[in-house]
């Protein structure tokens, strides 16, 4: 993984103190890798965050975001997601949703049957009422009380890999059959060849 990659003997990074920005030499090791990313000055991170990356222990590994980082399989702990860093190729640990002055999600925990954001709005029915029926998969920030997950209608054919296996972008599984334009639906390949399922998606 991109952990292990430029990594040197004494297992160390480039660090900077984020109140004079200067940099240093950190020392990676089981007492300071994946902790908690404060908003102190006094605390120290990895500058490529390297740090939060690959965690096998602790609390990071508390929903961790699987992407690809330059190319490899990489999980990133729930401290730099939603952080507009960039880590992923794809940008998937920027795709956060805003819902309200005191609530920004990933998208992946939005209508995954767990309260993220104090009034429940990352639950609520208007934002979750468009939920594919009868498909369900491993979302790439997974709920691991729940991990196969239903996805809201969206996310199906909209260029953003969700599902750990891709098939939400798997177009052979999907196939648009009904109307056109703003009116065409997805229907999942297999399950009505009329249009009248439960599995009509409103396309993105």
């Amino acid at each position: 993984g991109i952990d292990e990659r430029n990594c040197n003997p004494n297992h160390s990074c480039l660090g900077v103190y984020k109140k004079t920005g200067q940099n240093y030499k950190r020392p990676l090791n089981s007492r300071n890798k994946c902790g908690v990313v404060r908003s102190a000055s006094a605390r120290k991170v990895c500058k490529d965050y390297r740090d939060q990356m690959n965690c096998s222990y602790g609390i990071s590994l508390m929903s961790p975001l699987i992407c690809d980082v330059d190319g490899y399989p990489t999980t990133l702990s729930q401290y730099v997601i939603c952080k507009n860093l960039g880590l992923c190729d794809d940008d998937l640990d920027m795709k956060c949703v805003n819902l309200g002055p005191s609530c920004t999600v990933h998208k992946h925990r939005i209508c995954d049957g767990i309260d993220d954001c104090p009034l429940r709005d990352d639950e609520s029915k208007q934002l979750c009422k468009h939920i594919v029926a009868d498909f369900a998969c491993v979302r790439k920030l997974s709920n691991t009380s729940k991990p196969r997950l239903p996805l809201p209608c969206g996310w199906i054919l909209d260029g953003v890999q969700d599902c750990t296996d891709g098939l939400d972008e798997n177009t052979d599984l999907w196939e648009k059959q009904c109307g056109t334009g703003s009116l065409m639906v997805h229907v999942m390949a297999g399950k009505s060849k009329f249009c009248r399922s439960r599995t009509l998606l409103k396309c993105p």
